[in-house]
């Protein structure tokens, strides 16, 4: 009976005895983090949807666009020179080679958006290494002796790397733009209609001035020069070690 009544009053006294984390607890923690964020020590992130960061974000992914997705929308011109050259005349499949490039980068860029998703930490280096195999694929087709050689290199290598090098530009978007994104998104798509339109002018008169394998070399200095100022950086969130996707062609490298 005794043992009965001890417990009956070890219980009740559990119960009346007030919590370890109560509300006072919890409001001296958000007060300490809000301190933490608010001191020198803080870090803030550059504001969306304007400010200069956000401006020249914009502008890269504008000059991405018209870089990645202009130069196969072009190649009617490529298939015009390559029917009539003496290197090419007769060979069949001239036409395979613009619709690997773009047909392959539509297709790769929904895997490497599930990659980058997945992976969030090889979002900074998706452009630059992107760049990279654009530019193996450029120099590779300026030895080309064969229309086979141009699907490899100008067609499906290249494919692989420009979709690569482009699909940061989904994440980048939606980023630094939020209540102006679909000014965002027509924005950058703008890039692909003015080298549409400028791109195949200067190519022409490259490839009957200096021939494909000099024209593709400019193009690869291009591309070459925006590789080689994509060096990746990341922002941290206090608190949490979340790594957000701005890569430093984000910042203008592409006219910096």
């Amino acid at each position: 009976m005794t043992s009965i009544q001890s417990t009956q009053v070890d219980s009740a006294n559990y119960q009346q005895q007030p919590s370890s984390t109560t509300t006072t607890d919890i409001e001296l923690l958000q007060e300490d983090d809000d301190q933490h964020l608010n001191s020198g020590n803080g870090f803030s992130l550059p504001p969306t949807d304007g400010g200069k960061d956000a401006w020249l974000c914009l502008f890269a992914c504008f000059m991405l666009e018209a870089m990645i997705w202009g130069f196969p929308s072009s190649y009617g011109v490529f298939q015009e020179y390559y029917a009539t050259s003496d290197e090419f005349a007769g060979q069949s499949n001239i036409a395979v080679v613009g619709a690997c490039a773009m047909g392959i980068m539509y297709m790769d860029i929904t895997l490497w958006f599930a990659v980058l998703k997945y992976f969030p930490k090889l979002r900074i280096w998706a452009t630059p290494v992107g760049l990279v195999i654009v530019c193996l694929a450029l120099g590779l087709g300026s030895l080309s002796t064969s229309v086979t050689h141009l699907i490899v290199t100008q067609g499906i290598l290249y494919a692989l790397g420009g979709g690569l090098a482009w699909t940061p530009v989904l994440f980048n978007i939606e980023e630094w733009w939020v209540r102006r994104r679909g000014f965002a998104y027509g924005a950058t798509m703008a890039g692909l209609g003015l080298s549409g339109a400028i791109l195949p002018l200067i190519l022409e008169w490259l490839l009957h001035s200096y021939g494909f394998r000099t024209t593709l070399r400019d193009v690869m200095q291009l591309h070459q020069q925006a590789a080689a100022v994509t060096r990746p950086y990341e922002f941290e969130v206090i608190g949490a070690q979340q790594r957000l996707c701005a890569n430093l062609y984000c910042q203008f490298e592409y006219g910096a």
